[in-house]
């Protein structure tokens, strides 16, 4: 695998990138390292910016997979629940929130005596 990225090779990244979310398989598809992609990212706003779309896009593709799931009547509730894993996985939205409010004193007790 070349260090030096293409805009070919860039462009078949982007395409990877939307359609599975993930820049290892994206780098593999382009021919190069996923460190290789990384290191573009960061040096390139406009692959940066590239990027960020297709992430969006591949979050468009995990809603729509998931709205034609629940909406097949042919379903079985373990692929529909693999469906909202995925998007768990790549969509902070879907996500559980939890908030936890914990009160209380701390007492510190030294297991060796203070001198007098």
């Amino acid at each position: 695998m070349s260090k030096r990225i293409t805009e070919e090779q860039k462009q078949i990244a982007v395409e990877e990138y939307a359609l599975k979310g993930n820049l290892i398989d994206a780098a593999a598809k382009a021919g190069v390292c996923s460190l290789t992609l990384i290191r573009e990212k960061k040096r390139s706003a406009d692959f940066r910016k590239l990027l960020e779309e297709a992430d969006e896009k591949h979050h468009e593709y995990i809603e729509k997979d998931l709205y034609d799931a629940a909406h097949n009547p042919d379903m079985r509730q373990p692929q529909l629940l693999a469906q909202f894993a995925r998007a768990k996985r790549h969509i902070p939205e879907y996500r559980d929130k939890i908030e936890h409010k914990v009160e209380g004193n701390i007492k510190i007790i030294s297991a060796v005596p203070r001198p007098k």
